[in-house]
């Protein structure tokens, strides 16, 4: 033990401890050396009992991809997000500032069923050139009412109506902690019992805009149920976990689907279903679930049949 460890080894006793076994005594009388030979085994007991405790139950955080890992999950921290700075294009997406979570773009939904409380309006004050004390609350890139979206918890997704009749809906990601999908797929977004259609669709027809979409069938329902459950039992990696081959360069090299979940209120739930089993939600890229290669291979032969 190195003079550091045994500083800090020594700060994480209770001083009554110490105090106890340099005043340990016996009802037989010993020496004097023997008595302080005791003492220093027992405090060196002590000591090293705290090291190997302090060891044992140091905490591993490391960083993937901006998702910090801990043994309590995966976490998204909030951005940092300025405009004015020409290496942050990826802050130019669709987003507003409400309660000072930051929402930002996730699809188009074409249903007026999903539209809830209004809960306020977007100032749309925020472009490029905006300094960083304008990121206040209800400032954004866009502007308009927001609403709640019905059957979601508002701190997670919001939606907003346009005059075209389209409505678009937003997702906070930034500052959850998430450790096991049903902690995303049934806690946040509903799947269990609330989908009423399942269809897929490979990247390239939605690349392209080809439209080759399949559904599954009612007789298909067990592989669904399947991939549900596992993805619920899973743990999250950041994304950037991944393996890949020296070929690839990010998983868009993989062979990729996308999984529709058509649910009651008329939102969809995309899935991306990444080469390898992993399984990922449209609406936070950064982080995924890993399925067995049993129910991917299931998945992959209806897929590709």
């Amino acid at each position: 033990m190195n003079a550091k460890k045994f500083s800090d080894a020594i700060s994480e006793l209770d001083t009554k401890y110490v105090d106890e076994a340099l005043n340990y005594k016996k009802k037989l009388k010993k020496p004097l050396w023997v008595k302080g030979a005791i003492a220093a085994c027992f405090c060196a007991v002590l000591l090293t009992g705290v090291f190997f405790w302090k060891q044992s139950n140091i905490v591993s955080v490391r960083e993937s991809g901006g998702v910090i890992v801990t043994k309590d999950g995966v976490t998204i921290p909030n951005p940092d997000i300025s405009l004015s700075s020409s290496n942050n294009t990826a802050d130019m997406a669709r987003f507003f500032i409400y309660q000072g979570r930051i929402y930002r773009e996730y699809k188009r939904v074409y249903s007026d069923n999903i539209i809830g409380e209004l809960l306020g309006t977007a100032k749309g004050s925020i472009n490029e050139w905006t300094s960083e004390d304008g990121f206040v609350e209800l400032a954004g890139s866009v502007s308009g009412d927001f609403y709640a979206v019905n059957g979601y918890d508002p701190s997670f997704m919001l939606c907003m109506k346009y005059d075209n009749g389209h409505i678009l809906t937003f997702v906070c990601k930034n500052g959850i902690t998430l450790k096991y999908g049903s902690e995303l797929f049934e806690d946040r977004l509903h799947l269990s019992g609330n989908f009423v259609a399942v269809e897929c669709e490979s990247w390239e027809s939605r690349f392209y805009s080809k439209g080759n979409i399949v559904s599954f069938s009612s007789n298909e329902m067990d592989i669904v149920n399947s991939l549900i459950n596992e993805m619920n039992a899973a743990k999250f990696i950041p994304v950037n976990d991944i393996p890949l081959s020296e070929e690839e360069e990010s998983i868009f090299d993989k062979k990729i689907y996308y999984i529709y979940f058509k649910m009651q209120n008329g939102m969809t739930i995309e899935l991306g279903l990444v080469e390898g089993g992993y399984v990922f939600f449209e609406g936070i890229r950064e982080i995924c679930v890993q399925i067995s290669q049993e129910t991917f291979h299931s998945l992959i032969s209806f897929l590709e049949s």
